[in-house]
């Protein structure tokens, strides 16, 4: 029995050169720009989640969001479920927004 066999062998080399390149020259930064310390988070809910659970991650509160979403028994949460998560970084409070 004789086996006959070609085979083709093709060699790819790719050489890179790495170089620094600087994006960013110059920050400058003014003052009295006024950051605002309020904003809203969007969330959505996953497995094992709670209100409580996620008020305490995003320095809200329990009643703030679910005053905010319109939800009725704060117990009761859905996997998937988006939420809006009012939160103040410099108050420790919750924002007192207007649903």
């Amino acid at each position: 029995m004789e086996v006959t066999a070609k085979i083709d062998l093709e060699i790819n080399i790719n050489s890179y050169n790495l170089e620094k390149v600087n994006v960013i020259d110059n920050i400058e930064e003014t003052e009295g720009e006024e950051e605002h310390p309020y904003s809203m988070v969007i969330y959505f809910v996953k497995p094992g989640d709670t209100l409580w659970k996620i008020a305490k991650k995003y320095k809200s509160t329990v009643d703030d969001i679910a005053r905010i979403n319109n939800i009725e028994n704060p117990d009761k949460i859905d996997v998937g479920m988006q939420l809006f998560i009012p939160k103040c970084s410099i108050c420790g409070t919750a924002v007192r927004a207007q649903a």
